[in-house]
């Protein structure tokens, strides 16, 4: 099981979305989201699934607020919450991962874990 991302020197993570296009999660955005919700910590158990709303989404949508923002989805049934336990919901829930188009970059802007998929565009 991978934990968390790994970071180069500059401080990126470079990820890929299921078109092979390249996405950056920097250190700073994550480590911001950890800070701000240290409730949240559990979420570095779940890397390999917030990579998966990435790279194998199940829905991707388009922002309803941002024309430079896409949402992507991976359905689960639980989390992990710390190395070796595991939360199963009694109904499906969502990682969803948005990204912001910076030109010609794509960088994470936030995680999260929803128990639903928001309106917008389908992509």
């Amino acid at each position: 099981m991978e934990i968390g991302p790994t970071f180069d020197s500059d401080g990126q993570c470079c990820l890929q979305d299921s078109e092979g296009r390249p996405i950056i999660l920097r250190k700073s955005v994550w480590d911001e989201h950890q800070q701000i919700h240290p409730d949240r910590s559990w979420f570095k158990y779940n890397f390999g699934e917030i990579k998966r709303a990435l790279s194998n989404p199940d829905e991707v949508r388009k922002s309803r607020s941002r024309d430079d923002c896409e949402l992507f989805y991976a359905k689960v049934r639980g989390v992990r919450l710390t190395e070796k336990g595991m939360l199963v919901e009694p109904k499906p829930r969502w990682w969803c991962v948005v990204v912001v188009n910076k030109g010609n970059k794509r960088e994470v802007m936030t995680v999260y874990y929803t128990d639903r998929i928001k309106a917008g565009a389908k992509s």
